[in-house]
Parts: C-alpha cells; structure tokens; sequence
C-alpha cells in the first residue's frame, strides 16, 4: 500500500495534501473489503455493491453465487438452496490466504488450507555463468506458495530452484532455460536426482531459516491459543502465524521426503494428498 500511495504521490504530488499514507491506508482497506469481484461482457472488473457488503463470510459457505447478470444489467446473489425466515444468509469470498483475510476483511480462519508463506530466491552472486543468462529483475525471486504441490506457483518455484542449484556445462545450462526470455516463462521439469535432490535442500534450507525468526514453535503457539485471555487481534496474529509455519513445515518434510524417495531410502508417502502431485511429477527419475 506504501508502494502505491508513493507513486500516486509522484504523479500527482497535491494528492498528499488530501490525504495521509495512514488515511489512504484505512480508504483502500474499507474499499478492498467491500468489493466484489465480477465479470462483464468477459472483462473481470470489481464492484462496490450496496447492502450486498453487509453479509458475512462464512468459510467454505456454498449458499450463494453471486454474479453479474447482463440479462438484467444488475448485480445478482442467488441462492443455491431455500433460506429459511430468519435464518442468516453467508456468502463465501473465495479461496484466500488469511494474509488476505487479516489484511483486508480483518478476520482469520483456523487451520486455512490456503494460507502461503513468500519464499525468496536468488542466483548466487559468484555465479557468472547464470548471472548472464538471467535477466536482471530475475536473478531474484519471490514466490508465494501454500502446503499444495498441485499448483503454478509451487512449480514456478521448483523451476526457479532446479535453474539455481544447476551444475553443469554452459551448453546444457541454455537447453534448460531454452529461449524463454523470462523466469516467469521458464518451466524446467524435474530431469535428474542429483538436481532435484540439492533443488529440494535448497527449499529445505530456505523454510528453516524462515521458521528460525519467528520468536516460538507452532507447537508454543498452539499452547498459546488455548487461553481464555487472548484478544481478538492477538488471537488473529497467532492464528496467522501459525498458518505460515505449517506450509514451512510441510515444504520442510516434503524436502525430506523427497531426498530420502530420491536416495531409495523410503518409498513414495501415500495418504498426502497435498504432496500427491509432486511425487506424481518426478515418477520418470524414480523408474531409472
């Protein structure tokens, strides 16, 4: 947000005079909260929707369908099923992190199956040879991803990783980046165990180093959540916390899993239907 309002300052500096970083912080929080996301002659678009705004979020909530109708030229919430008199109507704002949630709407859910943690990445400085093939704002990366193996920006990050740890020849190094331009183009496939191997002690150590600034465990946290004392924010911010370090606790076992599969010391874990797709994508090198 600090981002934004200082480049709505540069360009139109007498917009500081209307309004603080603070004010335009509260403005465009109380908007985003309030908006809904529609569709308009196949253009997505968001919308403010008076009174629609005022009902609450209920999770995994499938009571309503909300969209907009060019039938009726209107914005529409239909019911999926009869609503009793009196009974209260929910609707569902999607699949979203509670880094979403807490930002905008100023709640949290319990064990969010969506939450994500940004997991940075970098080309090594003393690396010459990717350096050049890298362009500039690519040669670090950011990448949000949730406990699902199953989803772009996980394989955007396994990409970017493989490309990283790569050792090999210059001629080999450009046939796995091809002519993509980009790293947000790039998909370089798990191709052996030996770099699929350092790509997951890559992860590994990103995650741990992650967990290791929070102040306590998940497990200290959980403890902490059974208090009767807690505020409501206070409450929020742990539950908040304890997302994030549930998806680096199941990259950080995912890694190990993967090293111990590669390394024919374990078989492939069944049951997590989270990992299920990963271990699906690497199949080829554990046939060899």
């Amino acid at each position: 947000m600090e981002k934004d309002y200082n480049r709505i300052c540069k360009a139109a500096p007498e917009f500081q005079n209307i309004a603080s970083l603070k004010d335009f912080m509260i403005t465009r929080a109380l908007v985003n909260s309030r908006i809904f996301g529609i569709k308009i002659d196949g253009v997505e678009d968001d919308s403010i929707v008076p009174y629609a705004d005022m009902f609450n979020y209920k999770y995994m909530s499938d009571m309503t369908h909300w969209t907009f109708s060019a039938e009726s030229n209107a914005f529409v919430i239909k019911s999926k099923y009869p609503i009793k008199a009196g009974e209260e109507i929910f609707v569902y704002y999607g699949n979203k992190p509670n880094s979403n949630f807490f930002q905008f709407y100023g709640f949290v859910i319990d064990n969010n199956e969506n939450d994500e943690v940004c997991l940075k990445a970098a080309i090594s400085p003393s690396d010459k040879q990717k350096l050049q093939t890298a362009r500039k704002e690519t040669a670090k990366r950011k990448f949000k991803v949730s406990a699902k193996t199953k989803s772009l920006q996980f394989e955007q990050l396994m990409s970017y990783l493989r490309f990283v740890v790569f050792e090999g020849p210059s001629e080999e190094l450009k046939s796995l980046k091809g002519a993509k331009d980009t790293f947000d183009e790039l998909d370089i496939k798990a191709f052996s165990k030996e770099n699929e191997e350092k790509a997951m002690m890559k992860l590994m150590k990103m995650c741990k180093d992650s967990l290791e600034k929070f102040p306590n465990t998940l497990e200290e946290d959980l403890e902490l959540l059974k208090k009767d004392s807690l505020t409501y924010n206070e409450r929020n911010c742990i539950i908040y916390r304890a997302g994030e370090k549930r998806v680096y606790n199941f990259l950080i076992q995912l890694a190990t899993d993967t090293v111990e599969v590669l390394k024919g010391k374990l078989k492939v874990p069944e049951g997590d239907s989270k990992a299920k797709a990963y271990f699906a994508s690497i199949q080829h090198l554990l046939a060899d």
